[in-house]
């Protein structure tokens, strides 16, 4: 007959074993295997999921603050505007959906990699206007850069100066583009157009 049928346990020694701990050396690893898979599934997962699925997780469309930063627009009001160090531009305005509009008078930028106005837009038209006088003195400063990717570009400008190399004094890409020139236009550096 077999013992586990009658609810016996059999006579080889289990019994014996049964009432005595058993550990193994360390304990099991359970918590740190989960630790490990769970930051390296992090670590994959979270750019995926931020470049996929970002553009719809709120805010998006869903609040009125919301809206107004998705697909508003972007307007910049000032006087004057100066900047000293690398990587400082005097304004930058941007958008993804709306137009983007700039006035001002003077900007002046002094470091390098430092533009004087940085307008973008993806799907907006950009409007730069400015009544002064715009100057950069670093390396890669670009004095106007109006960027339109679906849009117009409108750019009016007194006048413009840069000094460094790699420095355009306007740039303005767009659908349809327009410059104005109502003052004097200068680049002293090298790959710097007018």
């Amino acid at each position: 007959a077999d013992d586990r049928v009658h609810g016996r346990l059999p006579e080889r020694g289990l019994a014996r074993f049964a009432s005595q701990p058993t550990t193994v050396a360390g304990g099991p690893a359970h918590g740190r295997r989960f630790l490990i898979t769970w930051l390296v599934l992090s670590a994959i997962l979270t750019p995926i999921v931020a470049i996929y699925l970002g553009p719809t997780i709120p805010p998006g469309n869903g609040s009125v603050e919301a809206t107004g930063q998705d697909v508003g627009d972007v307007a910049v009001d000032v006087g004057s505007v100066t900047t000293t160090g690398d990587s400082s531009n005097g304004i930058v305005a941007s958008n993804i959906y709306g137009n983007t509009t700039v006035n001002v008078g003077d900007v002046a930028t002094a470091g390098d990699d430092s533009a004087g106005v940085d307008a973008p837009s993806v799907l907006g038209g950009v409007s730069v206007t400015s009544t002064g006088s715009i100057s950069t003195k670093g390396t890669g400063s670009i004095g106007v850069l109006a960027y339109a990717q679906a849009g117009d570009t409108d750019v009016t400008v007194g006048d413009v100066s840069t000094t460094g190399d790699n420095s355009p004094a306007v740039e303005a890409i767009g659908y349809n583009a327009s410059v104005t020139v109502n003052g004097d236009v200068s680049t002293a550096g090298y790959s710097s157009p007018g």
